[in-house]
């Protein structure tokens, strides 16, 4: 469904228990609310769910300006929660999604039920900044085919061995979602990505909060996460066996019953 929020039509679904609590999905750059298929069964068999497109990213709106940013994107969540008459929420958030529900946080901290940050972080390292830079510049100069093309080995890479061996229709999966992006959308995103940093903030998150890290996660692997859970005060850290970045790809279930597991001892 097409929902207008914060001045823009923003593409969401939602599901499951609709007298429930509600868990929001928040995905990253490179994919849309598609990215949380196989999770979603899990889910609304208690929860109410939204997952949502970004701005920018999938069938949701794309105005040229004001520039994406982490300020914005939390700014339309907001939005888009009243007008689904959502009061609170849990917030789980994967890479990019990750640092939208905290900034989200910072900003309206009683929305926010617990947090679940899966292969995320408060910033980029000087490397992936620049790498996610020239992304931006290649995809608005040659097009989404091409950046795939050029640089898709080394996303290919951040999926974990076995995957890439025994279930290629994962990585393909993830391919196709890249390739059918909007370039000047996913040039957007990535700039608005590389200009985000939530390190002095962490110490302020007081919601219940799991951090999920693959064991072969490579983009933002476990000594990033254990440094997230000691400034986060109320955190605990989980980590994903035989999983790299793409979590709600790569292991569905044991994703959703860790995430499940844990919004149940809040309970």
């Amino acid at each position: 469904m097409i929902v207008r929020a914060n001045g823009i039509d923003l593409n969401a679904e939602l599901s499951g228990r609709r007298n429930g609590e509600t868990v929001i999905l928040i995905h990253g750059i490179g994919a849309d609310l598609r990215l949380w298929a196989e999770v979603v069964p899990y889910f609304e068999k208690k929860f109410q769910v939204l997952a949502y497109d970004l701005r920018g990213a999938g069938k949701s709106e794309f105005p040229r300006s004001p520039p994406l940013s982490i300020e914005l994107w939390a700014a339309d969540l907001d939005s888009l929660m009243s007008e689904l008459g959502i009061e609170n929420a849990h917030l789980i958030g994967w890479s990019l999604g990750g640092m939208i529900s905290t900034e989200f946080y910072l900003k309206s901290p009683k929305r926010v039920r617990s947090l679940v940050h899966v292969g995320s972080t408060p910033k980029l390292q000087p490397a992936a900044a620049q790498l996610f830079r020239e992304r931006a510049t290649l995809a608005e100069e040659q097009g989404m085919k091409v950046l795939v093309e050029k640089t898709f080995q080394m996303t290919e890479a951040s999926f974990a061995p076995s995957v890439r061996a025994q279930h290629p229709e994962k990585v393909a999966r993830f391919r196709a979602m890249l390739e059918n992006h909007g370039k000047d959308g996913y040039a957007a995103i990535a700039r608005g990505l590389v200009e985000a940093d939530l390190t002095a903030h962490l110490s302020e998150i007081l919601a219940p909060t799991l951090i999920v890290v693959g064991d072969y996660d490579a983009r933002t692997p476990l000594q990033d996460a254990e440094q997230m859970s000691k400034k986060i005060p109320d955190s605990y850290m989980k980590i994903i066996p035989e999983c790299g970045h793409f979590y709600p790809l790569e292991q569905p279930e044991e994703f959703s019953n860790v995430v499940l597991r844990f919004l149940e001892r809040l309970d």
